[in-house]
């Protein structure tokens, strides 16, 4: 089964107690995918490891019990990419490359831009996204990324792969292309800002049919329309 999530920033608990639930409903096999923001390369430091060492832990728990699960990331613009981090090395899971600490196998980061495989179903990663609050970011000496959002370069080679796509997919990013964001009609006073949303509706305007679903977090809501889904706090599962 696939379930699906949005940003936790650090906070755990959710997810947790979805492990829990997973459990008592005897399910086999789960895989949970986190749309951005999980904020576990945050701090850079033992507090990520904390979080991780709890997730990871619970997960080998249920395997003991014959419950499979692995928990996928998008990249969102709350946290460094994990290709600049020494821990992470590249692995091939689900058909695509994916980048994965030894020490917590089943936290799997998603490569933007590759492919995936899931029970059957095809998904395309688009990470990352623009942080509004860069600035008090910098300020206050939290954690910032100059390369939290893809350079045009990156959203280009994405486009020029989606131009070459026949099969139907499922998209999976942070931010939504710009005619679903709920802030549309911020783009003339702030286009750096929707940089990102720009270049995703470019790539959704490429995909046409081929689009069966574009499911995104970032904006701590929950709405849907007939081709995209923006999910927060809930914990779904993708039909």
């Amino acid at each position: 089964m696939i379930y699906y999530t949005g940003d936790i920033h650090g906070d755990i608990r959710r997810i947790l107690k979805w492990l829990d639930q997973i459990r008592q409903q005897n399910v086999s096999n789960a895989v949970l995918i986190l749309l951005g923001d999980a904020g576990l390369n945050y701090y850079l430091d033992e507090r990520d490891m904390k979080q991780k060492e709890r997730l990871q832990r619970k997960i080998n728990e249920l395997k003991e019990e014959k419950i499979f699960v692995q928990i996928l990331f998008v990249r969102g613009n709350h946290e460094a990419r994990p290709s600049k981090l020494d821990t992470y090395k590249e692995k091939l899971v689900y058909d695509g490359l994916a980048y994965v600490e030894e020490k917590y196998p089943d936290l799997i980061f998603l490569k933007d831009g590759e492919c995936y495989t899931i029970e059957g179903k095809r998904f395309l990663v688009i990470g990352g996204g623009y942080s509004k609050d860069f600035f008090e970011r910098v300020l206050r000496g939290y954690g910032y990324w100059y390369d939290e959002q893809l350079s045009d370069e990156e959203f280009q080679k994405i486009a020029e792969k989606t131009a070459k796509m026949t099969e139907d997919t499922y998209v999976l990013s942070h931010m939504l292309p710009i005619k679903w964001s709920p802030d549309e009609n911020d783009y003339e006073t702030d286009k750096q800002a929707k940089r990102t949303e720009v270049w995703l509706q470019k790539i959704a305007d490429i995909f046409g049919e081929h689009l069966l679903r574009w499911y995104a977090g970032h904006y701590h809501m929950t709405c849907a329309g007939e081709r995209y889904e923006i999910v927060y706090n809930e914990i779904k599962k993708l039909e």
